[in-house]
């Protein structure tokens, strides 16, 4: 009798249940052998002198042998697949950090582009124009990642800030102060 591994892959509980039948024929089989062998089941003793029995209590015995390394093989090929799968999450994880800095970078340099454009063009606009692509392309795609970063608490600070009431002024300028904090350190990363 041959076993078919996706069947048993697919249908776990079913395979175990006829794992625990054969088990149980198995035993049964074994029990009722020594009771003939014992002399305390007369009418067995015709049976157990039968080939065809004792072929069918070998078949059965190599079945159980071969349904159980098939379940231990169908569980380890499980965990490799959960390591695998949790290898593939992680590698996306980091795939979609790589795109948000690279984004994040390529939104500097629109910025930087569209000062240029809604700017006087003087001879110091330039210089300072040349200076900001120099620190842009010499920048990690990162550093814009995180200056967008610090960019966002300064806004949820300043919003928080504004939605205080009058009563919490003190907290509003603190909060302001920290904002405005968040900006120099913005203003750093891109420098």
């Amino acid at each position: 009798m041959a076993i078919d591994p996706n069947w048993v892959r697919e249908n776990p509980e079913e395979a175990a249940r006829q794992l625990d039948m054969l088990k149980n024929m198995s035993s049964n089989i074994r029990l009722m052998t020594s009771f003939v062998s014992d002399g305390r089941w007369p009418e067995l003793a015709m049976l157990s002198s039968n080939p065809e029995l004792a072929k069918l209590g070998e078949e059965l015995n190599k079945l159980q042998v071969k349904h159980l390394s098939q379940i231990v093989d169908l569980v380890e090929q499980r965990e490799q697949c959960r390591i695998a799968e949790e290898a593939q999450i992680a590698l996306r994880q980091k795939s979609e950090e790589k795109r948000r800095e690279l984004a994040a970078h390529v939104e500097e340099a629109r910025r930087i582009a569209t000062d240029w454009i809604e700017h006087e063009q003087t001879p110091k606009a330039t210089w300072q124009l040349a200076r900001k692509i120099g620190k842009w392309s010499l920048s990690a795609p990162g550093v814009s990642l995180d200056c967008v970063k610090v960019k966002a608490r300064a806004e949820a600070l300043e919003e928080a800030a504004n939605e205080t009431v009058p009563a919490m002024h003190k907290m509003a300028n603190w909060l302001r102060a920290r904002a405005a904090e968040e900006r120099r350190k913005a203003e750093e990363v891109v420098k």
